[in-house]
C-alpha cells in the first residue's frame, strides 16, 4: 500500500523539488551487511551501493564540514552527507570498500565503550536472548521482565526489551544486562565493533571521519550532568587518544528531542564540539542550530520496493520535505 501512495505521490514529488532543490541532506545508518539484514538498522551492501549511485545521479556526496560551510544560496544541487552510527566492524569490511569505489566520504559515530569491549549492551542483550531456552526472567530494579518465549522468537523479543531498557536509568540498564548475562549464562559473545587499528586506517584514507557518540551509549538525558560530561568529554578523549585528532562533531543517543535537553547542548558546547546530530528527521536547513542538527534514516524499507529491489522513486519521496509536510499534516488529523 505504501509503494501505491509512493508512486502517486512522485509526480507531485517532481513539482515540489522544483522549488525546495540545493537542500542538504545528513543521511543516518548504522550497520551495513552482506544479506538481508535481521532488523533496520541493518543495510544490505548491494543496496547502498545502488543508493549511491542514484544520490550521485542526482546531487552530490559532501563531506560533513560542508554542512557548516555556506554555499552560494541559489544552488540546484542537492547535498548528501552520509553518518553511520556506533562504529560497528561492517563498517570497514563492508561499507569502506564501497566509499573507496566511489571515492566518497563518510563520517562514522563511535560508542568508545563498545569498541574497547567489542560489543555494545544492546549486543549483548540480542545476543543472550538468542541464545537462551526462552526461560522467564525478571529485573525487579528495572521493573523489566521477559515472559517464557519461543527460542526461535528471540529477536522480536530482544526489540521489546532494548525498547524498555532506553526508558530507564543507565545503571539500572547496566544492572538489567548484567543480571541477564547471569541468569541465561550464552557462550561469549564474538566481537561485533570496529578496531582502533581499522579506524586508524579509514582515518587516513581522507575518506572517512569520527564523530563522537559517547562511551556507553545511554539516553544523555537520563544521566545527572557529571554522568552526562562523563560520556560526552571521555568520548572524545578517547578517539583522540587512539588516533591523534579530536573528533568536532557529536551524534546523540537514540536522538530523539527527549534523548537530550539543553543541559547536554551547553556540555557539548564547553567541551569544544562544534556541531551535534539528532536521529529527528528534516534537512540541515531545519537545524534550530548546529547541535540540533536532523538526519533521513535510510532503513531497508525506505528505499526497497516489496520485492526487495532498489527503488530510487521512493527514496527520493520518503527523503524530501513534502513526505514530512505530508506526514505532519496526517499526524494533526490522528
Amino acid at each position: 500500500m505504501k509503494d501505491i501512495f509512493i508512486k502517486f505521490l512522485f509526480p507531485f514529488y517532481r513539482a515540489h523539488s522544483l522549488l525546495v532543490s540545493g537542500k542538504k541532506h545528513v543521511l543516518m545508518f548504522h550497520r551495513i551487511c552482506a544479506d538481508k539484514g535481521a532488523d533496520s538498522l541493518q543495510l544490505n551492501v548491494e543496496l547502498f551501493r545502488e543508493l549511491l549511485i542514484y544520490i550521485l545521479g542526482h546531487g552530490e556526496i559532501v563531506g560533513i564540514d560542508d554542512l557548516f560551510i555556506n554555499t552560494e544560496k541559489n544552488s540546484a544541487v542537492n547535498k548528501y552527507v552520509l553518518t553511520l552510527d556506533d562504529g560497528y566492524e561492517d563498517n570497514h569490511s563492508l561499507l569502506f570498500p564501497v566509499l573507496k569505489e566511489f571515492n566518497v566520504s563518510a563520517t562514522i559515530f563511535l560508542a568508545t565503550g563498545g569498541v574497547k569491549r567489542g560489543y555494545l549492551d544492546f549486543d549483548m542483550v540480542q545476543w543472550t536472548l538468542r541464545k537462551s531456552s526462552g526461560k522467564e526472567f525478571a529485573h525487579p530494579l528495572s521493573g523489566i521482565s521477559i515472559k517464557p518465549f519461543d527460542p526461535d522468537e528471540y529477536l522480536s523479543v530482544s526489540r521489546e526489551v532494548i525498547k524498555s531498557l532506553k526508558t530507564i536509568s543507565h545503571s539500572a540498564r547496566v544492572s538489567f544486562v548484567e543480571d541477564l548475562v547471569s541468569h541465561y549464562s550464552p557462550p561469549p559473545l564474538n566481537r561485533c565493533m570496529l578496531t582502533w587499528d581499522q579506524i586508524r586506517e579509514m582515518s587516513n584514507s581522507g575518506l572517512v571521519s569520527f564523530g563522537a557518540h559517547t562511551v556507553n551509549h545511554p539516553i544523555i538525558s537520563k544521566l545527572t550532568r557529571s554522568e552526562a560530561l562523563f560520556e560526552i568529554e571521555s568520548s572524545k578523549q578517547d578517539i583522540y587518544d587512539n588516533t591523534g585528532f579530536y573528533p568536532k562533531y557529536f551524534a546523540y543517543p537514540n536522538g530523539k528531542s527527549c534523548d537530550y535537553n539543553d543541559e547536554t547542548v551547553s556540555l557539548l558546547r564547553e567541551t569544544n564540539y562544534c556541531g551535534a546530530f539528532t536521529t529527528v528527521p528534516g534537512f540541515y536547513e531545519d537545524a534550530v542550530d548546529e547541535f540540533n542538527v536532523p538526519r533521513i534514516d535510510v532503513t531497508s524499507d525506505s528505499i526497497t520496493s516489496r520485492n526487495g529491489r532498489f527503488n530510487g522513486e521512493k527514496f527520493s519521496v520518503l527523503s524530501s520535505s513534502l513526505w514530512r509536510y505530508i506526514k505532519q499534516f496526517r499526524d494533526r488529523l490522528s
